[in-house]
């Protein structure tokens, strides 16, 4: 059992934590890349791209000649906006529903955690226009959810000494 600052700090990390992920859920629906196509000047979102590839060859194609990478394809980056998106998604839930447990940090975690590493690995998100913004929020939901999740061990290895 935690102890009333812990739960509170837990509380409060867990409350702060869902409302950047939900930030980071809006993000990931919003324009991200901008292309040319034959048509003129085309933007998609990282969810559009992600579950209609097909309706964006010439997104893809732009991808690929920006990194260098002739066999570019959708699967290179498929992982991060998916594990974003679940655990986000869940996580915004289970962190306002459960926001006084430790375990409801382990979705904005793995959110943050999937973030950070999808926008710093993988060379076609730093295309994207608003990159930053989401690998600062990536960052931020994944330091406070350790937060969370360090203060609370403590404070039941505390308990549990006394």
């Amino acid at each position: 059992m935690l102890n009333e600052n812990a739960g509170r700090f837990v509380r409060a990390c867990n409350v702060v934590c869902a409302a950047l992920m939900l930030a980071l859920l809006v993000l990931q629906f919003l324009p991200f890349w901008s292309y040319e196509t034959e048509e003129g000047a085309r933007s998609a979102s990282i969810q559009s791209y992600i579950w209609f590839p097909g309706d964006m060859t010439d997104l893809e194609d732009s991808l690929a000649e920006a990194t260098g990478d002739e066999a570019f394809s959708v699967n290179a980056i498929l992982g991060m906006p998916i594990v974003v998106l679940l655990a986000g998604a869940a996580g915004v839930v289970l962190c306002l529903i459960k926001s006084g447990s430790p375990l409801a940090s382990l979705l904005p975690l793995a959110c943050g955690a999937a973030g950070v590493y999808g926008f710093l690995a993988k060379p076609a998100f730093r295309l994207g226009e608003s990159w930053g913004v989401q690998l600062a929020l990536s960052a931020a939901v994944l330091l406070l959810a350790l937060a969370a999740l360090v203060r609370a061990i403590a404070a039941m290895r505390r308990a549990q000494g006394n």
